[in-house]
């Protein structure tokens, strides 16, 4: 049990330095709430004012512009991990056609 909880505070410090990070690369604003199954309380980052500005930013939006941009992360995700999974398809591929090439050399030889 002691393991499973160092690992989720591993993976939230991580979580959250990588939000930090992102934040202040792009130059964006961002927020996270993260709760796990036996806390009390979701840890959120950045502190409480933060979070709450960010969230009532996000809610001025109108609702077509809310769901658009969620809807365009979304998207963006989607592409990544087609563009991602396209790249080991090829990767594959070539080990294949590889593979075939050195086997067909050893049978003709």
């Amino acid at each position: 049990m002691q393991r499973g909880r160092q690992y989720t505070r591993k993976r939230k410090n991580s979580l959250i330095k990588k939000m930090d990070q992102i934040t202040t690369l792009c130059g964006i604003e961002a927020c996270a709430i993260i709760s796990g199954p036996n806390e009390l309380h979701p840890q959120v980052w950045p502190p409480h004012f933060g979070v709450q500005r960010v969230i009532y930013k996000f809610m001025k939006m109108p609702e077509t512009d809310q769901g658009m941009k969620m809807l365009l992360i979304h998207e963006s995700f989607l592409n990544q991990s087609f563009m991602k999974t396209l790249e080991k398809l090829k990767e594959l591929k070539k080990m294949r056609v590889g593979r075939k090439r050195r086997f067909f050399s050893r049978i003709s030889a």
